[in-house]
């Protein structure tokens, strides 16, 4: 089996090394734009300038939107 993590996807696509389960956001980038997409839903991207990426970026490393707790999901209409 060949770890994927952090290595390009064929089309350009980077994952995060932290993808351990294949649930997993990927990044590339095109005419200036980053794109970002979930493994789960490839045919859905995010298009965002260098900016809107770093600004992005940065509130996570923050925890800017909060860690899900453990074995929930985050998704979930009712607790």
């Amino acid at each position: 089996m060949v770890d994927e993590t952090n290595v390009r996807q064929p089309e350009g696509w980077r994952r995060s090394s932290r993808c351990s389960d294949g649930a997993c956001v990927e990044v590339n980038s095109s005419d200036g734009m980053v794109l970002v997409r979930s493994t789960v839903e490839p045919g859905v991207e995010l298009r965002l300038t260098a900016e809107q990426w770093r600004s992005l970026v940065a509130t996570v490393k923050a925890d800017g939107f909060g860690s899900p707790v453990r074995g929930t999901d985050p998704y979930a209409t009712t607790p």
